[in-house]
């Protein structure tokens, strides 16, 4: 995956220029925010659920979620339609992001991901994701061999997604086909109040993360925009292995403290060193961001994207917070603490709209950058904080309760 999104940037780069760039990717991000809605946060409910329920419940919960996630896909389509239709982003192709909306239903038919991950089917994630890529790779090699415009791309894009999840549907068939669905409608409802709390999380994550590459392009141009969107896909680049790795510890993590609404010791000693880890890896990727921005830019994207040299230099210590704000996430998700993650998210939302709203006009991507990393500030120090009152606040409490234990009333 890695491997293809690198050559994918490297192509489309030279292929389509800044501006053509700038295109796919706001497209993209507008597609991420909507992505966020209908996942409706029910990764992480499902991981918690997934790791108190018996085997044979992969049915029900499989179809509880697609049921819930299908509607909200179909909700969200003309209400994209009509946004799209405003005019507030006129020089991004309407077709281009109604294409890369189609790939959000590979949420809904793979998200037996996360089951099968609780199902020790490692191998069936890994063989549906290489597959899914490789022929993704071809296409774009294909497209890029006969100039082929970015709705192409996009319908690469969401090809790639939706195959792989139907590889992954495929290959859990007979898991998924165990057990009954009696239980479907009183599990989707049980999952949707927790999703909805997730998904508030996460469409808010999605807004700050990428509402700077948007706002660019709808108040300077779709050309800076895309200056400013290869320096963002540098700095997912250098959070890409944290990240999968975070997502490899995740299921330790909800297995650890499973029926738990304080962290385990174990669970609480490899987050500690998860985060000592991340730390170092995130202070390298800074300093060769820092100091040598254009050519790394030059080398993956061509000496068009070296004017957004300074973009990469100010965006880079985002990679930072960037990699820890996955960690602390799954950590609280996994005591059912999702609250903590809530206040962060909301003030560091609100602050990058409102510091672009500021600093776009005048500053470009440059504001926007500064913009990001406030924010990302923000928001991994508020919630660092709220988990770690949360966690000393429970264990004070189990040591009242150890120490004062309640008697039982006497039956005479």
């Amino acid at each position: 995956m890695l491997l293809k999104g690198l050559i994918f940037a490297y192509l489309l780069a030279r292929l389509v220029g800044p501006e053509g760039f700038g295109e796919y990717y706001v497209g993209l991000s507008l597609v991420g925010v909507a992505g966020a809605i209908v996942a409706m946060g029910l990764d992480p409910v499902l991981q918690r659920e997934l790791a108190a329920l018996p085997t044979g419940s992969l049915r029900a919960a499989f179809h509880a979620g697609a049921l819930i996630r299908l509607s909200v896909w179909l909700g969200l389509l003309p209400v994209l339609w009509v946004a799209l239709h405003s005019g507030v982003l006129s020089d991004v192709p309407v077709e281009l992001v109604l294409c890369l909306y189609l790939s959000q239903l590979a949420i809904v038919v793979g998200i037996t991901q996360i089951d099968l991950r609780f199902q020790g089917f490692g191998v069936v994630i890994a063989k549906s994701t290489v597959l899914a890529g490789a022929c993704a790779l071809l296409g774009i090699v294909v497209g890029f061999a006969f100039e082929f415009g970015l709705l192409y791309f996009g319908s690469i894009y969401s090809g790639e997604q939706l195959l792989r999840g139907l590889l992954l549907r495929r290959a859990s068939r007979n898991e998924v086909q165990q057990g009954n669905l009696d239980g479907v409608a009183d599990l989707a409802k049980r999952l949707l109040f927790p999703g909805l709390q997730m998904a508030v999380i996460a469409v808010l994550v999605a807004i700050y993360a990428r509402v700077d590459q948007v706002m660019l392009a709808s108040m300077r141009s779709v050309e800076e925009a895309g200056l400013y969107s290869a320096s963002a896909r540098l700095l997912e680049l250098g959070a890409m292995f944290p990240i999968l790795l975070i997502h490899g510890v995740g299921p330790l993590l909800y297995q650890e403290n499973r029926s738990r609404s304080v962290p385990a010791k174990r669970a609480w000693a490899l987050f500690l060193k998860l985060g000592g880890f991340l730390l170092l890896w995130s202070m390298i990727v800074v300093m060769c961001y820092a100091g040598f921005p254009a050519p790394l830019l030059r080398m993956l994207f061509g000496e068009e994207f070296v004017a957004g040299s300074v973009f990469l230099a100010w965006l880079a210590p985002c990679v930072l917070p960037l990699v820890l704000i996955p960690l602390v996430s799954v950590m609280a998700n996994s005591t059912g603490s999702a609250f903590c993650l809530i206040v962060g998210s909301v003030v560091g939302c609100a602050t990058n709209v409102i510091l672009n709203l500021i600093l776009i006009p005048e500053q470009g991507g440059v504001g926007a950058a500064i913009a990001s990393l406030i924010s990302y500030l923000i928001v991994i120090v508020l919630q660092g904080l709220s988990l770690w009152m949360h966690y000393r606040n429970k264990v004070h409490e189990c040591r009242e309760e150890q120490s004062h234990p309640k008697r039982l009333p006497i039956e005479l």
